[in-house]
């Protein structure tokens, strides 16, 4: 990481009200990375090593949000392995 403070700018809203379009925006004008929930689930449940592969396809079946905790830990790995600061 560049360095130990982060810049984080989190966009909320209902499905199809424009945080994609908004967070591609913001991290094209500002220079952030934009990490995307549901992109970073499909990732994740992409990988065949993945720890929690089932779990993801699980709530993906029964239509349900991956849980929080999960969520954490895949945006926290994004962040890590990032060589930016700023997030969006």
């Amino acid at each position: 990481m560049a360095n130990d403070k982060l810049e984080l700018v989190c966009v909320l809203g209902r499905p199809g009200s424009g945080k994609g379009t908004m967070c591609r925006r913001i991290a094209e004008e500002f220079g952030y990375v934009h990490l995307s929930s549901g992109e970073l689930s499909r990732q994740a449940r992409a990988k065949v090593d993945c720890p929690y592969k089932e779990l993801i396809d699980r709530n993906y079946s029964k239509n349900s949000f991956v849980p929080s905790d999960i969520m954490c830990i895949l945006h926290e790995t994004a962040v890590e392995k990032s060589k930016s600061n700023k997030f969006v």
